[in-house]
């Protein structure tokens, strides 16, 4: 499932989507199947859904995207489009949510805020 990520952080996004993708194609028994044979727990992807849509509603609070975004109004987009509505809520801030580099980028300087970039001289004159 999640190839040559090297990261749980990057694995579970891949289970997430694919999720997503079992429950778009195959409804309930598509997402117990997925589970099934990938050792998940879909109540937990289903909280996972759930928090995603709660942080877009504050960040829609806050002013960051679209204002008077809810959770309901995200739920609906899923079921009328398929995924959990967040890529439809606000696709303006999805147009790079597939491109892994960005996410591992983004991820490293998530986790390691004081971390830098140290370069050789090697670098420079090769």
């Amino acid at each position: 499932m999640a190839g040559d990520l090297f990261s749980d952080h990057l694995a579970i996004l891949t289970a997430y989507n694919e999720w997503l993708d079992a429950r778009n194609q195959g409804g309930y028994r598509g997402t117990r199947q997925f589970c099934m044979e990938n050792f998940l727990s879909s109540r937990t992807l289903t909280q996972m859904t759930s928090t995603k849509r709660q942080f877009v509603e504050l960040l829609s609070d806050v002013g960051f995207v679209r204002t008077g975004l809810r959770s309901r109004d995200i739920e609906r987009y899923a079921k009328s489009y398929g995924g959990d509505g967040i890529h439809h809520a606000i696709p303006e801030f999805n147009s790079r949510g597939d491109d892994l580099e960005l996410v591992k980028a983004l991820l490293v300087a998530a986790l390691y805020p004081n971390g830098k970039i140290s370069l050789s001289l090697s670098f420079f004159f090769n």
